[in-house]
């Protein structure tokens, strides 16, 4: 993992340096979108791995076919009614 992946990903809540951003959109269909989204991320590496550790270093293995589609359908998902206060 490169230094930049570090601290994104390994943050922990003493450091301040990941920040939630929202974005409104106007509706489209979900069931599209997310079938376009897992197609254009099949080419990307870390698009298709997770973080694995051993002795204290983390690095990107990249899943097989089936895992991927075990967990495929946590990646991109619906959420409606969220509000803020």
């Amino acid at each position: 993992m490169v230094t930049f992946d570090e601290v994104f990903l390994l943050d922990d809540p003493n450091n301040y340096c990941n920040i939630l951003g929202c974005m409104l959109f106007d509706e489209f269909e979900f069931e599209g979108m997310r079938d376009y989204i897992l197609q254009k991320s099949a080419g990307l590496h870390k698009c298709r791995s997770k973080i694995v550790s051993m002795f204290g270093k983390y690095w990107f293995q990249e899943m097989d076919e089936e895992e991927w589609n075990s967990k495929k359908n946590r990646v991109v998902v619906r959420l409606d009614n969220i509000h803020t206060e």
